[in-house]
């Protein structure tokens, strides 16, 4: 639709580029496909004048003589909030001429666009010539392609004379026009074919259907695009693009090229741009998947509007490796200015919410570059130019720097909405960039989701295989989604999901439906993650993901968005808007969970707490390329194999001890040659129960489709690989276990094993990881063999000290069935357990009550310590803390237990549920790799005290980190003792005073047993 902007703001000043700022904003407007800005809007100099026309669109124009070269008919504007964000836009005035001579000569007239703000052009002046214009006749003259909405600099388009009144006597201006840009867009049911190409029916094409162009010996040009002189401009350089898809002989191995590609001008006779052959596509040609997708021609072309100039496509003689090519389009592009061109001042949001603390543009980043070293200023000025904030003030600067301003003044309160100014200057060069403060949206409070009530076994699902129309897109996910819920599976994560389709979309969430499938959605919001505009304007980038949430909330089969499948970890600017785009989400949506898939240990560092992840989502492969079966040691940094990998994402989960977010991970079930070599059957349950054994809760397999990159569950026909067999074999084991794996909370290993090594020497023996039942009190050991090519024998030792409760039986938890175990002295051995190669088993530890247990609600806590902190990790749902103060070792939690309650004579073993989080989970070298912290030193006191005597009653038991694991639970042995009946005794835990490399130290509860009967 078409709207009519009038005058927001008065600014006057402006001849050849001198611009005053405006001095009033009007955000938020409702966005407008289109605009036309009437001549009563401009700003007139040098004699300019409006008078009525009654040719012009509202019977008035701005006129002035064609004497002098001032830019005399101009229109400013900093806000274009009215306007789409990100949306290029073709700029023209619609302007006469009247002719003073009948063939005039020389220059008419003159447009352009200059960033006042800045004082540069954007849109660069254009001369029109007097020859090319007719006598009073209306004509639109076109400035460029324009992205408006990328600075709140104000700007001004702008109609010169052309100082050639002898040819050219008057210029008129009847109107200035922002029309959206289209490209020209050649169908492929537009192209000429020869040679027997036909066209054929294809569902990911957009149009649903191709020119299919098989290869071979001949290179002859079988598919031609004309391109349509009326849609483009003469003079003007365009960017040649084609969407096409690749047939494959080998969807893993095809190599070589592909097919070649060109433009030619069939009028003049020739090769406007050079025949171009592609060849095996690379990851940065966006080309890893076997979809459609788009490749560029090396070089702009200018082509004559007269002349018939075509694209062309020709085959190539590698028919043994790509049978064909399937073109869809081919798209001629101008290229488009923004206002955020390169500047030697710039702001990073441009539009902020001054006084808001929602995380979400509060502040801006005002960067800038500068010559040598200099004495840099940096002031906030309001639309008075008055000084409302110094940031720098001749700080020392080398060729680039920033500052950052909260939005507050020099009072330290938020200033109020309105256009600011920031000013850098140094020595006599001053340079400035506008900034907009305006009352941002509201966010909702981060909703209180519980995830981890869900237990998905899922795939992950490539959705830009999906047909682009409602019936295909039916027809393959009805088919789809039946064969993943035949093996099992309860989840589906799509990736790439294409949300422009509103009616595919809801087509595809009825059809998981209809099969009883969650689907979690990453959608393809890239204009909302890579767009500056959108990003600095948070009511657009709102609008953008309200749009999306529209869509997919309603949808009973809907379970959750998954922001973005692994970000680097590297890119400050990315997270920060990530994180934005969490909190729009939540706040349009707080039913469903948030993720982001995090690939490392860096980027979960850096993700998951900041951002406050509803859910951990990772994909720690373990089977590289070059790697013997079974080793997972070598996932690209030092000392961090897939197991240590798989600790460190559960410890993020726990860093807050107070949310319950679990540890969904996406396991490895595919090969891609030259990263990842296709793991075997028992490689896949090896992975599968070590993920188990190390804090998951939700298991999904990549992938489910395959495509030229990786292989999957079915082959591109549709037909089932060996990986279907044994995921569907793993989803069973997985459902089976599921009460027991829900149930089971992870706590540091109690239990070592020999034999069960594997990985070609990579693993002495089998993993084991304890985990507690905190209903019930019973543990858990995840026993996996690490040999993944014959069966062993593995013997398991548990140290019995430090289970903390006398073990009434031992059992298989699959099935039940009682597993021999051997108590020697403080150990208990299980012997010879049998596993198949990479089996993994929970051996289950029915456990006693203890004699009595004293939960942190009962103690004495001093100093710094507090009680009944919530830590959905501890027994009873809270823990008594204290933070870890440099030299501080006061006893500052204890139990004094009711002597009443124990019997007398008695001997007692106390235990105590105690863990510690280090001062840090990583750290990194000067090149940025990480090493996981494992501090060794002394963490922790533990002892038994005699009050009314003043003496310990047993000797204290010192508990150092490298007997702990971070932020897990330990039992420790306190002591054996027979209890006073009379005295002040109590037990108690103590920091040893290490901040470097404890934070807090953590007690769930204390426990008596009585001494068993040797």
């Amino acid at each position: 639709m078409k709207h009519s902007w009038f005058a927001i703001v008065a600014v006057t000043g402006i001849v050849l580029g001198i611009l005053s700022a405006p001095t009033t904003i009007v955000p938020g407007a409702a966005n407008a496909e289109s605009a036309d800005v009437q001549d009563d809007a401009f700003t007139l100099h040098g004699g300019a004048a409006r008078v009525t026309d009654t040719t012009a669109s509202d019977d008035s124009v701005a006129r002035v003589a064609n004497t002098g070269l001032g830019w005399n008919i101009q229109y400013h504007r900093a806000d274009f909030s009215a306007l789409v964000t990100d949306q290029p836009y073709e700029v023209s005035f619609r302007v006469k001429v009247e002719h003073a001579v009948a063939s005039p000569s020389g220059d008419a007239f003159s447009v352009g666009a200059y960033d006042g703000t800045a004082g540069q052009h954007l849109l660069p002046n254009r001369t029109i010539s007097a020859a090319s214009t007719a006598d009073d006749t209306w004509a639109e003259y076109s400035i460029g392609i324009y992205v408006p909405t990328a600075s709140a600099n104000t700007i001004s388009f702008y109609v010169a004379s052309g100082d050639n009144a002898s040819q050219i006597s008057t210029v008129s201006v009847d109107s200035l026009s922002f029309t959206p840009y289209k490209p020209h867009v050649i169908e492929d049911d537009d192209f000429v074919l020869y040679n027997g190409v036909q066209r054929q029916h294809e569902p990911t094409a957009a149009d649903g259907s191709v020119a299919r162009l098989e290869n071979g010996s001949t290179p002859s040009w079988d598919v031609q695009a004309d391109v349509d002189g009326d849609a483009i401009d003469a003079d003007t350089a365009y960017t040649v693009t084609a969407a096409i898809r690749m047939e494959r002989t080998d969807y893993l191995g095809s190599s070589g090229e592909m097919f070649t590609m060109g433009v030619y001008d069939a009028t003049a006779g020739v090769h406007l741009i050079p025949p171009h052959t592609f060849e095996s596509p690379r990851d940065d040609e966006n080309a890893k998947y076997n979809f459609v997708w788009t490749v560029a021609l090396p070089s702009s072309v200018e082509l004559d509007p007269t002349h018939v100039n075509r694209v062309f496509f020709a085959k190539v003689d590698n028919a043994a490796e790509y049978s064909a090519v399937l073109v869809d389009q081919v798209t001629l592009s101008r290229a488009a200015t923004s206002d955020a061109i390169p500047q030697q001042v710039s702001a990073y949001p441009y539009q902020i919410s001054a006084g808001s603390s929602a995380g979400i543009n509060d502040g801006t980043t005002i960067s800038f570059s500068v010559p040598g070293t200099q004495a840099i200023t940096v002031r906030i000025l309001d639309g008075s130019n008055n000084v409302v904030r110094t940031l720098l003030a001749d700080a020392a600067v080398t060729e680039t720097g920033s500052a950052y301003w909260d939005g507050d003044d020099g009072a330290g309160a938020p200033v109020a909405a309105g256009t600011y100014t920031a000013r850098v200057s140094y020595g006599s060069t001053t340079r400035d960039v506008s900034i907009r403060s305006v009352q941002g949206v509201t966010l909702a409070t981060a909703p209180d989701l519980h995830p981890e009530e869900e237990f998905p076994l899922g795939v992950w699902y490539e959705g830009a295989i999906i047909p682009k129309n409602v019936t295909d897109a039916t027809a393959y996910t009805d088919t789809t989604f039946a064969d993943i819920a035949a093996s099992g599976a309860n989840d589906v994560i799509i990736s790439n999901f294409d949300v422009t389709r509103p009616a595919v979309t809801s087509a595809i969430l009825d059809q998981a439906a209809e099969h009883g499938l969650t689907v979690v959605v990453n959608p393809r919001w890239w204009d909302v993650i890579y767009s500056d505009p959108v990003n600095s304007d948070e009511f657009a980038m709102q609008a953008r993901v309200q749009a999306i949430v529209d869509q997919l909330k309603p949808k009973s089969a809907f379970g959750g968005y998954l922001l973005y499948d692994e970000p680097p970890h590297a890119n400050d600017k990315l997270r920060e808007t990530i994180g934005k785009l969490k909190k729009l989400v939540e706040t349009a949506d707080p039913d469903h969970a948030v993720m982001v898939d995090l690939s490392g240990a860096h980027s979960a560092d850096k993700y998951f707490s900041e951002l406050g992840l509803q859910a951990m989502t990772s994909d720690p492969y373990g089977a590289l390329w070059g790697k013997p079966a079974g080793d997972y040691t070598d996932l690209g940094y030092p000392g961090i194999d897939y197991e240590v990998l798989l600790d460190f994402l559960h410890l993020q989960t726990k860093k807050d001890i107070s949310s319950s977010a679990p540890f969904w991970t996406i396991l490895q079930a595919f090969e891609q040659p030259g990263w990842y070599r296709d793991p075997s059957d028992a490689e896949i349950r090896s992975m599968t129960y070590e993920a188990v054994g190390h804090g998951a809760k939700g298991f999904h397999y990549f992938m489910y489709q395959a495509t030229n990159a990786w292989n999957g569950m079915i082959d591109p026909d549709g037909t089932h690989t060996a990986r279907y067999d044994i995921i569907e074999q793993m989803f069973a084991e997985l459902s089976a276990l599921r009460p027991v794996i829900q149930s089971m909370t992870r706590v540091a290993n109690i239990a070592t094993a020999s034999g069960g090594g594997g990985g070609d020497g990579a693993y002495a023996s089998a993993d084991v990881t304890t985990h507690v039942d905190h209903e019930t009190g019973d543990l858990y050991l995840v026993v996996v063999n690490h040999d993944v090519e014959d069966a062993a024998d593995v013997t398991i030792t548990i140290d019995a000290d430090a289970v903390g409760a006398p073990i009434s039986s031992v059992s298989d938890a699959a099935s039940g069935t009682a597993v021999t175990a051997v108590r020697s002295g403080s150990q208990l051995v299980i012997a010879d357990l049998p596993f198949a190669p990479g089996e993994g088993r929970i051996v289950k530890l029915s456990t006693s009550a203890p004699d009595l247990v004293g939960e942190d609600a009962d103690f004495t806590v001093t100093g710094t310590a507090t009680a009944e902190a919530a830590d959905t990790s501890a027994g009873d749902g809270s823990t008594a803390l204290e933070p870890v103060a440099t030299g501080g070792t006061a006893r500052n939690v204890r139990w004094n237990w009711d002597a009443q309650d124990l019997e007398p004579g008695v001997s007692y073993d106390v235990y105590a549920d105690v863990k510690v989080r280090f001062a840090h989970d990583i750290t990194y070298d000067a090149n940025d790799y990480p090493t996981i912290f494992r501090p060794s030193s002394p963490a922790l006191t533990l002892g038994i005290y005699d009050g009314t005597a003043g003496a310990a009653v047993t000797s204290p038991v010192s508990v150092t980190g490298s007997a702990l694991e971070n932020q897990l639970w330990r039992t420790v042995k306190v002591g054996t003792f027979t209890p006073s009946p009379t005295a002040d005794e109590y037990v108690y835990v103590a920091s040893t005073g290490n901040a470097a490399d404890y934070a807090t130290i953590h007690v769930d509860r204390f426990t008596f047993v009585k001494t068993p009967t040797p």
